[in-house]
Parts: C-alpha cells; sequence; structure tokens
C-alpha cells in the first residue's frame, strides 16, 4: 500500500522544483584561471617562436600573477624551461 503524500510535503516538493529549476543549487565558477586562457594570452603578448631563454625570462619578470593558481602555473612554467635549457645545452 502506497502513502499518500501530505499537503506540506507536496508544497515543499513543488519549492524544491522551482528552486532547482531557477538555479539556486547549481556551483559557482571561479572566474579567469585556466592553464589554457593564460596560454592563449602569453602567446597574444608574447608570440610564438622564442627561444627557451626568452620564455624563461618572461616567466620570471614579466608573468604578472592575479591569484594563488597564476603563481603555481608561473612556478611550473619556470621549472619546465629551467629543465628545457639544462636538457638542450
Amino acid at each position: 500500500m502506497v502513502k499518500m503524500a501530505s499537503a506540506k510535503q507536496i508544497a515543499w516538493r513543488k519549492k524544491f522544483a522551482k528552486m532547482a529549476k531557477s538555479g539556486k543549487f547549481k556551483k559557482k565558477k571561479t572566474g579567469g584561471f585556466s592553464p589554457r586562457a593564460i596560454s592563449k594570452r602569453i602567446l597574444k603578448e608574447k608570440g610564438s617562436g622564442s627561444t627557451y631563454q626568452e620564455m624563461l625570462d618572461f616567466y620570471k619578470n614579466d608573468f604578472k600573477t592575479n591569484s594563488v593558481p597564476e603563481l603555481r602555473y608561473k612556478e611550473r612554467q619556470i621549472a619546465r624551461y629551467e629543465r628545457m635549457i639544462k636538457k638542450s645545452s
């Protein structure tokens, strides 16, 4: 035997459905950082065809960070270009 929902329960379900439809429970996206977006921005600023040393200098001196993820990205790129320079010499 199936029980009928009470009026209170029906009202709550209706309210919940309305909130879900409006996006109340969606997670907010953090704006501005993605490695792909940063690399596109850098290619625009710097241009392609740069040497490893030029890119290393760019990340050490010119690349300004606004957030912790960008700082981590900068540190990874510096380490990457230092390895590439060491490997090529």
